[in-house]
This record gives structure tokens, C-alpha cells and sequence, in this order.
């Protein structure tokens, strides 16, 4: 059975697991040159850094929901995480696939767990005051293709500096623990705990100045776990939490990603290409520190978490207001900093 006791278990063993794995994955990395090269254009680190850390997180989750209680939840999520890791591993390993190929790659694995597993968006909730939205299979098909790839490449998108990535699983992983907790949905709020205390072991060694980095193959593990997690804990599926509240969870990376791919449609850029242009990198030239920025952008991904818990009782559409206003704030601060 699980109590508190063993959500504090799930946080704390894969928190020691990760630290302890880390430097065993650092020297892999550094002895099979797994390693991230700094360049001029938008890489700041000085010298070539390992990109492994997300391996020993995935190591660390394994390992943790092996010893623990399972349900059929973890075997899905675990399965989908890795096989956004395995695409992200190639990329870290030196297999340099082309950022749209990675997209449609993820569209596929997306599809095969729609069409195989319970992994699928059937309801948004009441956004526009009219009643709840409910899809059909064809529609939400559609949807959850376009709208799980999205999320999870966000954070793959938002891992530009040293702690960022970490910090926001973390602080949306607990938000999710304790909204499912409330919930008496324990199995979620178990799983929820586990993927924040492995990201605060990373945390240990990335926060700046980095030791080791996630590499893609990290980035997208979180990013497909924690998006696992906020599909499976919105109502309509095996959680009771409202879908919007998921949205306002992520509010960060997905708003940074949005605001992205706007700008490059309207400059009439590859929207699939990297550049300097996300909010961090605009905080970072002008604050000229690490430190400095991520706290910003901790403080701004804290304020819209809260805003999933504290504004619960307010109706979806309201909810879907404030993410949006939401938005706005991450495009304004955006052009403030560009201005």
C-alpha cells in the first residue's frame, strides 16, 4: 500500500541513486567522448563537458520502480521515456540527425503508444465556458500527436543553460506529487516524486557552473516523462487533476517553445533550426550570469506552478485565461530583454 512514507522513499532513493551514478557516467562520457564541444554562436561553457547526466537519471528511475511497488502506469511511462532517450542518445553520441527527422521519429513513437497504450488526450476540460471538450478518437489522435511531441521536445528546447531543465522538472515534478497526493491519487503522486528527487541528484552536479550536462538523450527523457505523467494525471484518464492544470504546470517551457516557433514562422526561418533566441539566452546577455538567470526563470516557473494549485478551485476557463495571460508575460519579458 502507498502512504506518504513510501512517496518520501520514492523521492529520496532515486535523489541518491542519481548522485552516486553520476560521476560513473561522467567518466563514460569523458572516455567515449559523449561529450558537449563549446562553439562561439550558443554554447557557453569553456571546455567540452559530458552529456550523460540524463543517462544516470533514467538509470536511477529504472532502478527505483524496480525495488518499488509497479502498476501497468509505470511500464507505460518508462517504455515512452525511453524511447525518446534512445533518440537523444543517438543525437549525443555523434549520430547528428537533423532536428525534423528527431520530430517525425517522436510523432511515431507518440502514435504507437496512442494506438497501444491509454497514452492519449480524450478531453481539454470546460475552456470555453460552454461545457467540457470531449474528443473523438479521430481528433484526439491529431491532438495528442501534435500536442505530447510538443511538450516533450520543450524541454529539450529550454535546456540552454546549466540548472534549467533540472530545476523546472523538479519544481513541476513535485507540483504534480502533491496535486495527485491531494488527489488520493497515490500511484501518480509516487511516480511524480521519484522523477523530481532524480532531477535534484542531477542538480547537484549541473547546477552552474555544470559538471556534466543531460545531453538530448536527458532532456527528452524528462520531457517525455514528466509529459506522461501530466497526461495520465488529468481527469478523463487515471488521475482526477484538471487537464488545464497540467498546462499551467508546464507553462514555462511550453510558452518559451510557442513564442519560438512564432518567430521563426514569421521571420520565415526553419522552425526545426537552433538559435540564440529563447528567453534564457536573452536573460543571460543581459545579466551576463548563469546564476542569475536561472533564478529568474525559477521564480517565473515557481509563480506559474503555484498558480495550478492555489487557482484549483477556479473554473477551466479561468484557468485557460491565466495561462494565456501567462504566455503573454514570457513574450513581453521576451521583447523587453531583445529591446
Amino acid at each position: 500500500m502507498i502512504n506518504i512514507f513510501s512517496i518520501l522513499f520514492s523521492f529520496i532513493f532515486p535523489l541518491f541513486l542519481t548522485i552516486s551514478f553520476i560521476p560513473i557516467l561522467f567518466r563514460i562520457g569523458k572516455n567515449l567522448k559523449i561529450v558537449d564541444y563549446p562553439d562561439e554562436e550558443r554554447k557557453i561553457h569553456k571546455y567540452p563537458i559530458p552529456r550523460t547526466g540524463g543517462i544516470a537519471i533514467a538509470i536511477s528511475i529504472i532502478l527505483t520502480f524496480y525495488f518499488l511497488p509497479k502498476e501497468k502506469l509505470i511500464y507505460y511511462l518508462l517504455s515512452f521515456s525511453l524511447s525518446f532517450l534512445a533518440i537523444g542518445f543517438l543525437d549525443d553520441a555523434g549520430l547528428k540527425l537533423r532536428n525534423i527527422y528527431k520530430w517525425l521519429i517522436g510523432l511515431l513513437i507518440v502514435l504507437i503508444f496512442f494506438l497501444l497504450t491509454p497514452l492519449k488526450v480524450k478531453e481539454i476540460g470546460n475552456l470555453l465556458g460552454f461545457g467540457n471538450i470531449k474528443m473523438n478518437l479521430f481528433v484526439s489522435l491529431i491532438f495528442s500527436l501534435f500536442a505530447i511531441n510538443c511538450v516533450v521536445n520543450s524541454f529539450n528546447l529550454i535546456d540552454g543553460i546549466d540548472g534549467l531543465a533540472g530545476s523546472v522538472s523538479l519544481i513541476s515534478s513535485l507540483c504534480f506529487s502533491f496535486l495527485n497526493f491531494k488527489n488520493s491519487d497515490f500511484y501518480l503522486s509516487y511516480v511524480s516524486a521519484g522523477i523530481a528527487g532524480a532531477s535534484l541528484g542531477f542538480l547537484f552536479y549541473n547546477f552552474p557552473p555544470a559538471k556534466i550536462f543531460l545531453g538530448d538523450a536527458g532532456s527528452l527523457f524528462l520531457g517525455s516523462f514528466l509529459t506522461g505523467i501530466s497526461v495520465f494525471s488529468a481527469k478523463g484518464n487515471f488521475g482526477n487533476i484538471k487537464p488545464i492544470q497540467c498546462v499551467l504546470i508546464l507553462s514555462l517551457p511550453i510558452s518559451d517553445m510557442i513564442w519560438v516557433v512564432l518567430r521563426r514562422i514569421f521571420k520565415r526561418e526553419n522552425i526545426f533550426g537552433p538559435d540564440i533566441h529563447h528567453l534564457h539566452y536573452r536573460i543571460l546577455k543581459k545579466l551576463n550570469s548563469q546564476r542569475k538567470t536561472l533564478l529568474i526563470l525559477l521564480i517565473i516557473s515557481l509563480i506559474f506552478s503555484f498558480e495550478a494549485i492555489f487557482f484549483e478551485k477556479f473554473p477551466d476557463y479561468i484557468l485557460f485565461i491565466i495561462f494565456w495571460i501567462n504566455f503573454l508575460i514570457v513574450g513581453v519579458f521576451d521583447k523587453i530583454l531583445k529591446g
